[in-house]
């Protein structure tokens, strides 16, 4: 089930962060993981990954990506940047 807006993430995710990019960062892991695969259980992982961080970094666009290609479907073709 995606979800719509970062009103509708479960309280969790408000409770580990309070920062609004944060918690805008997990909605759009969830729903493209989601998107792509439809499991609900890897989405969940994925997104969860975000909050796991200790860096206040927002990823960009095509890091959230290869990061769901390596972890998520396993098929990563590019190299990751230190």
């Amino acid at each position: 089930m995606p979800y719509s807006s970062v009103r509708d993430i479960p309280d969790y995710v408000n409770k580990k962060t309070k920062d609004k990019k944060k918690r805008r960062q997990w909605l759009r892991v969830f729903n493209s993981v989601y998107s792509r695969i439809n499991s609900e259980a890897r989405a969940f992982a994925a997104a969860n990954a975000v909050l796991g961080r200790s860096t206040k970094k927002v990823f960009t666009r095509q890091e959230v990506d290869e990061f769901i290609n390596f972890y998520v479907r396993g098929d990563f073709k590019g190299e990751f940047k230190e």
